[in-house]
């Protein structure tokens, strides 16, 4: 999971750098000082985690701090130098890192960039702060948090999505998520609409397009946006919001989806038993042609008015289709979602048959880098690697041809 939110801030840090080379500026060679448990990182951690952010787009890899502090609030951060001196694991690790990066570089790492995805999870930094008002239905929306459970879903469903600020430009995506986009200007939902109308996907959360970037709310029916522009787009119109939560004596603390009524019957067990915990939205189908996915099922849905409506929908608008996902799911049940709806394509043949693995590639003009780091805490075989290896860290070559084991925290990376 460390190394799945790693790559989503940085997928975001590569969007604000508009797709070219970025620098961390800073991050630790071990533990922090400021978290109530400040765990030292395992072997190899120190190096995987430097490699992934370079295989995320980063050119240069800076470290807090270069000495551990002998006194003040930061003195039990770790260092590149720790309290107990070079002769220490972790300063070797640091060198290590100094030599692999050497390594790539030389071999044309530096200058290229990272290859995009077909996909775009939008991020918006004002719904994150508003998500964090305490006048909303529920105080535990969490809109980054929601970018994230995307985010690793796509990974588990054998593909790689990037992360995209909402103001900037992601009309060339075949796909966008909005996971907890608040706040939606009328300006913003037209772009939703024209992207749709020329052929794109729009997925839309559940708490998203509630209100303008006043902070006003959008009227007539959830989710208002774009004076009932996104509502329209959806083919659904909701009423009210149905908040659950843990500690609330006597109520259901989580409701179970079924299977729509119009599902194909190879897609029937996708969202058949999944479970939604925190908001549900109540809504009514309006569109001629929208297609009910997954609706609300049994005897807690029922307890809250909500047995048999729908839950996930979706609807054709112009060359495209939107869909509306309008209760929150887990990370499982949203990569069914994903597998079964979205058929987000993989980043390659490799990444496709083996989850376990993050698979990046960067490009320069003369040629290109597989990044290839396991996701887990087990060793993870890849087998029909095209190119050279550059790093083998944590690595080791198979016999066949392109065949690589690549142990916890290790890293592989070829050029082709």
């Amino acid at each position: 999971m460390h190394l799945d939110e790693l790559a989503c801030s940085d997928a975001l840090m590569d969007s604000f750098a508009l797709g070219k080379p970025w620098y961390v500026m800073e991050h630790s060679t071990s533990a922090v000082q400021w978290k109530p448990l400040n765990m030292r990182k395992r072997r190899g951690e120190t190096v995987r985690d430097s490699l992934a952010h370079v295989a995320m787009g980063a050119d240069a890899i800076n470290f807090f701090q270069w000495r551990a502090s002998a006194f003040g609030a930061e003195s039990f951060h770790s260092a590149m130098v720790p309290h107990a001196g070079e002769d220490t694991k972790l300063f070797r690790q640091v060198c290590e890192l100094g030599e692999t990066l050497r390594t790539l570089a030389d071999a044309g790492v530096q200058g290229s960039e990272l290859e995009r995805s077909d996909t775009a999870i939008l991020f918006s930094a004002e719904s994150e702060w508003a998500t964090r008002s305490e006048t909303l239905p529920s105080m535990k929306l969490n809109h980054w948090r929601d970018v994230r459970d995307w985010y690793r879903a796509f990974l588990n469903a054998g593909s790689r999505a990037d992360i995209v600020p909402l103001k900037y430009d992601w009309s060339d995506y075949k796909t966008v998520v909005l996971p907890t986009v608040l706040i939606l200007s009328a300006a913003d939902t037209q772009r939703l609409a024209d992207f749709a109308a020329a052929g794109g996907r729009v997925v839309v959360g559940y708490a998203t397009g509630l209100i303008d970037e006043n902070f006003h709310t959008w009227l007539g029916g959830y989710p208002g946006a774009g004076d009932g522009l996104l509502r329209d787009m959806l083919g659904i119109r909701g009423e009210e919001f149905n908040i659950l939560g843990s500690g609330v004596e006597g109520e259901p603390e989580a409701i179970r989806l079924g299977a729509g009524g119009e599902v194909a019957p190879e897609d029937a067990a996708a969202l058949n038993g999944a479970t939604t915990r925190l908001w549900q939205n109540d809504v009514t189908v309006t569109g001629d042609r929208t297609q009910v996915l997954a609706m609300y099922a049994g005897e807690e849905a029922d307890e809250w008015e909500l047995d048999g409506m729908a839950a996930v929908t979706r609807d054709p608008y112009g060359a495209g289709e939107a869909y509306f996902v309008g209760c929150d799911l887990d990370v499982a049940d949203l990569t069914k979602l994903i597998r079964t709806y979205l058929a987000a394509p993989a980043q390659s043949q490799q990444s496709q048959a083996n989850t376990d693995v993050l698979h990046t590639v960067r490009k320069s003009a003369d040629a290109a880098f597989d990044f290839y780091l396991p996701r887990g805490k087990k060793e993870v075989e890849l087998q029909g690697v095209e190119g050279e290896p550059v790093v083998l860290f944590q690595t080791e070559r198979g016999e066949g041809n392109g065949s690589y084991t690549v142990r916890r925290n290790g890293v592989l990376v070829v050029r082709r």
